[in-house]
């Protein structure tokens, strides 16, 4: 049974060596997540016979995309790929490390065959650390970027040992160490540079900062001592904190205690005069009996 797919590919192929092929390569870098158009050349006007885009990933994986006008369309790529049939421009949504590689777009013609080559790689910027070690050096990373990223010191030195490991998801780190220790300079960066940045992006260190991190240190410490030592001595004398509150209630209650007796006394003391005075103006009253018999004693006469 004829097969139209496989009729076109063979007439594909027979028009790429009969005809002379004039190739331009070019290279493009996208950032991870993009969305990526990869032109094919102008075909001047020609009318177009059949297109072709060939693919080889950096993980060797090859697959095609052919289109033409007469042919339905041929694809054995990942479905995030496809081709403009107008224009005949591919395009990649959601560019991935593994679209990397070599992206080969053929166009033949009445006339002519036209091929460009395009490299294609996914940027990955890289996260940047600086810390210092316990020997007095510094490490100055530049993890998980693609490609690797340049690290140099200002000022410059000769101190510093640079190398760039490749991790199993592709990801590349590149660590430099510089021996502090033996240099001079209070003062050092760590300078990267990546295609990923627009410029270039520092980190920097001095030994102030390192003093300084030092007395915080050391002054959480002193903090923690003074709480430590308060909270033992506070259970340690418990029981005579306790007795100290206990004796400062009870001369609490006798001095309420007293001042109740001495509003009592004032309540009371308007009624002991009133009852003084009614005794005073009774006993003031004259005793007429006593009189009397005084009186009648006198006028006994002749």
């Amino acid at each position: 049974m004829h097969n139209p797919k496989t009729a076109h590919l063979g007439l594909t192929l027979v028009i790429f060596i009969c005809m002379t092929k004039s190739t331009k390569e070019t290279s493009v870098s996208v950032n991870k997540g993009d969305f990526t158009v990869l032109k094919c050349p102008d075909k001047k006007g020609q009318s177009l016979i059949v297109l072709t885009w060939k693919i080889q990933t950096v993980d060797k994986l090859t697959c095609i995309i052919s289109y033409s006008p007469d042919e339905d369309p041929f694809n054995n790529c990942s479905h995030t790929i496809n081709v403009d049939p107008e224009l005949g421009s591919l395009h990649i949504n959601n560019s991935q490390l593994s679209d990397e590689g070599l992206y080969t777009c053929d166009i033949a013609t009445g006339y002519d065959t036209l091929s460009t080559s395009t490299t294609l790689q996914v940027l990955v910027p890289p996260s940047i650390t600086l810390k210092l070690n316990s020997n007095g050096s510094l490490d100055c990373q530049a993890h998980d970027g693609n490609p690797a990223a340049n690290i140099f010191w200002s000022p410059a030195t000769h101190n510093a040992e640079t190398r760039k490991e490749n991790q199993s998801n592709r990801m590349w780190t590149t660590i430099s160490t510089y021996n502090v220790k033996n240099a001079s300079e209070t003062n050092v960066t760590c300078v990267v540079s990546h295609p990923a940045f627009a410029q270039n992006r520092s980190i920097s260190m001095s030994k102030t900062g390192e003093t300084f991190s030092v007395w915080v240190v050391v002054s959480v410490m002193i903090i923690v001592f003074v709480v430590i030592i308060s909270g033992f001595f506070i259970l340690k004398h418990r029981s005579n904190i306790r007795d100290c509150i206990r004796k400062d209630k009870q001369n609490t209650d006798s001095i309420q205690e007293c001042s109740t007796n001495a509003q009592d006394a004032e309540e009371v003391e308007p009624y002991a005069s009133y009852t003084h005075k009614v005794n005073t103006i009774y006993n003031s009253r004259p005793d007429i009996s006593k009189s009397d018999k005084i009186y009648w004693t006198t006028a006994t006469g002749s």
